[in-house]
């Protein structure tokens, strides 16, 4: 797992990986699996961060690519080709939406 957040107000589990999946799971007496995305990007999953406040889930990958989804239906909202190497971090902060880090 390259990435995991816990969506408190939903009480849902966030997660990617280098299987290149985002996972979204229900957080309760047993973890419930709700929905995923498979073959998010076209390699491996090594860095994501999920911002609440705006429904968003922004992963970055080993094709140098940040792609940023819905979080309710996992829904690729739009790709961000950013370097010509890898990323190590990807994060939302405000007031700004997305912070960019490469190698």
């Amino acid at each position: 797992m390259s990435f995991i957040a816990y969506a408190g107000d939903d009480n849902n589990i966030v997660s990617c990986s280098w299987d290149k999946k985002i996972k979204v799971f229900r957080d309760g007496q047993s973890i419930e699996f709700l929905r995923e995305r498979a073959e998010a990007h076209s390699a491996d999953i090594i860095t994501g961060d999920y911002a609440h406040n705006l429904s968003l889930i922004a992963t970055g990958g080993r094709d140098n690519k940040v792609r940023i989804w819905d979080y309710e239906r996992v829904k690729m909202e739009f790709e961000i080709l950013v370097h010509s190497d890898q990323l190590i971090i990807t994060k939302f902060i405000k007031p700004f939406p997305l912070l960019l880090t490469a190698d």
